[in-house]
């Protein structure tokens, strides 16, 4: 069975009914006909949520609930001090901070790896996120990265080369359904 990650774009897609929406819902409806694997990096949870940040994980996922994702996998992230939510995520080996060192080469090169050092630490916390949920995708050696922003896109291929499978939008992604 294929799997698809659904990144943080795809959320708010869905929950602004933007027209990426259509596409999204009929993956969902394919997941909940067995048809494909369906998940979310756990990472989105430590995303801004409309603006600001959560303090736990249970508000992250009455948003999933809100959006009929409540049973989709969970990709949990590299544990983050002040970043992550420490009961959904896990602690890395050197194989797994090589793998995300590289991902942030790719998706963020000109933004500071490490906190220390950052210009701006939103801009950094974006890009840490942006990284993790692309690491927990290739971790989890899942199929398709659906996604509308543009920077994971245009990277697609740099990023297959780690492992990422196919980088699609959510048209793309229902155009696959149809070829199996």
């Amino acid at each position: 069975m294929l799997s698809y990650t659904l990144d943080m774009n795809c959320l708010i897609d869905m929950e602004e009914d933007r027209p990426a929406a259509d596409s999204l819902r009929t993956l969902v409806a394919a997941f909940r006909g067995g048809q494909l694997d369906l998940a979310v990096p756990a990472i989105a949870a430590s995303e801004n949520q409309r603006g600001e940040l959560i303090t736990n994980f249970a508000q992250f996922q009455h948003r999933l609930d809100s959006l009929d994702l409540s049973d989709v996998n969970l990709l949990h992230p590299m544990a983050y001090w002040d970043v992550t939510f420490f009961d959904h995520c896990i602690y890395p080996d050197e194989d797994a901070i090589e793998l995300e060192r590289r991902i942030h080469a790719i998706v963020h090169p000109k933004i500071e790896f490490e906190a220390q050092g950052a210009s701006s630490l939103t801009k950094w916390r974006n890009a840490k996120c942006d990284v993790q949920a692309m690491w927990s995708h290739i971790h989890n050696g899942r199929d398709y990265f659906v996604t509308s922003d543009a920077d994971f896109l245009s990277k697609a291929s740099a990023l297959a080369s780690l492992g990422a499978g196919a980088i699609v939008t959510p048209s793309e992604a229902v155009a696959s359904l149809v070829i199996l």
